[in-house]
């Protein structure tokens, strides 16, 4: 019997923020739309985008922005760095292509730019729920 494929999905710097924001237990709804083993990861990009917002935000959004950089943290880092001129979005799109990772997101470009590529990606539906378009 062949071993199942272990998937990587790997979530940009909103998506770390459905958790706080909508309640979403994120772990539990993408092991219901994956349908399989996998694991979550995030770019030390992401984390640093974070970290920026939070010096950025109100004092009541830098505890949503802290909880997300909780969160990552008990998440596998992926050993990427941007390639010069490269944005976060332009990294999590290159990783999908070369690496076969699923992007999870909420934003609408990105998301648009990784279905006209026919690459799996996760989303927010009407705030409760994950959906992810794209076959794995």
């Amino acid at each position: 019997m062949t071993p199942r494929k272990v998937l990587t999905v790997v979530l940009d710097t909103n998506f770390l923020l459905i958790p706080i924001r909508f309640g979403v237990d994120v772990r539990a709804e993408l092991g219901r739309v994956v349908e399989a083993s996998f694991v979550l990861t995030v770019t030390p990009a992401v984390l640093e985008e974070l970290r920026r917002l939070e010096d950025k935000v109100k004092a009541s959004e830098a505890k949503d922005i802290r909880f997300a950089l909780d969160f990552a943290s008990q998440m596998k880092v992926i050993d990427d760095i941007l390639a010069e001129g490269e944005e976060v979005d332009d990294q999590l799109l290159r990783l999908a292509v070369e690496r076969g990772y699923i992007v999870a997101t909420t934003d609408g470009g990105l998301r648009r730019r990784l279905r006209e590529k026919g690459l799996p990606v996760v989303f927010l539906r009407q705030t409760r729920h994950l959906a992810i378009e794209g076959l794995i």
